[in-house]
């Protein structure tokens, strides 16, 4: 009889394990291969659906911004009309519906809404009125104050016309404006207005100069160029083209004629006594400006007569007893103190300069993104 050994008994043993241990390990490997490829089946397929939403998102804000190009197209060609108003448009396998909403003042609200596929994207674009370059004498009469900023009428001063303020506007008392008052803002009225006062009216642009066209006149045309701040003192200045050009600051004073067009890059400072005197004198009849600041602010002393109007880009400043035959106009400020008098052009200001009854153009202040 054969006899088995210990030995060849554990031999067989060890083998049935080593067989069950490799089984379970290559289950558990194709468990975790298996529960990988699901996890990347569905990573996939997230990131799939996202690159969708996200491109959907993106079409459907392209969408609701060509629904804003839309309703400022409408709104620069008919503002009364959309001020208000719901538009809607389909563009390719988009949508957008705009809501344009007047907050009653100057300002209105585009909201726009795209879709594309079930996906809406919102975005809001704020108007803040409209703006004119160039108006009709016969809508609002003769201007004689034409000004971005704030107009103070004070100090018994009178205006032989009409106003326009593209802020507010304070008439002292004692104060006439023989004309109508306009302004973006309001009025506080505490003096006399003949015509008409009109409040929150649409915002109209003011003219703007450019230096170089008035030192082009002076060197080619036998006027003066001065570079560098200037002082007129006990002197008579009469260029033959009309224009006196300074590129820098000007100072008026002590007896100083100027007779013609005074046009700086910087501040006019007009002083002395009622000898300093600035006429209108121009090459063929042309309609020139008295003081011209295109950069500056301009002060006027002491009983000054100007003849053809006063141009500051920023604040004018009449302070004693000035007359301005021709009007002001200003991208600042205007103040007004103590007996002056301002008379219009002829008819618009400035008279045959900058805008005329012809050619209304108008536009759209555009304001901020609010979304």
């Amino acid at each position: 009889m054969k006899k088995f050994t210990h030995k060849s008994i554990s031999g067989y043993s060890c083998n049935g394990r080593r067989a069950g241990s490799a089984l379970l390990i290559t289950m558990c490997l194709s468990l975790i291969m298996a529960i990988t490829l699901i996890a990347i089946h569905k990573m996939s397929t997230q990131l799939m659906f996202s690159v969708d939403l996200y491109r959907a998102s993106g079409e459907a804000l392209a969408i609701a911004e060509a629904g804003v190009s839309d309703a400022l197209q409408k709104l620069a060609d008919d503002y009364d009309t959309y001020q208000n108003s719901v538009i809607s448009n389909t563009i390719g396998d988009g949508s957008y519906v705009v809501t344009v909403t007047s907050n009653g003042v100057a300002s209105v609200i585009i909201a726009s809404v795209g879709d594309v596929g079930g996906r809406e994207t919102e975005t809001i674009l704020e108007v803040l009125g409209r703006w004119e370059s160039g108006w009709s004498t016969n809508d609002f009469g003769s201007f004689g104050i034409y000004c971005d900023g704030f107009v103070d009428v004070n100090g018994q001063g009178i205006l032989h016309a009409s106003v326009y303020s593209g802020d507010s506007l304070g008439i002292a008392p004692g104060c006439t404006v023989e004309g109508d008052v306009l302004t973006v803002g309001t009025v506080d009225n505490k003096g006399n207005i003949d015509g008409e006062t009109k409040e929150n009216v649409v915002p109209i642009e003011v003219p703007t100069y450019l230096f170089d066209k008035y030192k082009d006149i002076a060197l080619n045309n036998g006027g003066d160029f001065f570079m560098g701040n200037q002082s007129f003192k006990n002197v008579v200045v009469n260029p033959a083209s009309g224009v006196t050009c300074v590129d820098g600051d000007v100072k008026i004073q002590n007896g100083a004629v100027i007779m013609g067009a005074m046009v700086a890059r910087g501040d006019i400072v007009m002083l002395g006594g009622h000898v300093s005197h600035v006429e209108l004198f121009g090459p063929n009849g042309e309609t020139l400006p008295s003081l011209m600041s295109i950069d500056g602010d301009v002060l006027v002393c002491a009983g000054q007569t100007l003849n053809g109007f006063v141009y500051a880009g920023g604040d004018v400043t009449l302070n004693g007893g000035d007359h301005v035959y021709g009007g002001v106009i200003c991208h600042g400020e205007f103040d007004g103190r103590n007996d002056w008098q301002v008379w219009p052009g002829d008819g618009v200001i400035p008279p045959q300069v900058g805008p005329t009854s012809d050619g209304v153009v108008t536009g759209l202040r555009i304001g901020a993104w609010l979304k």
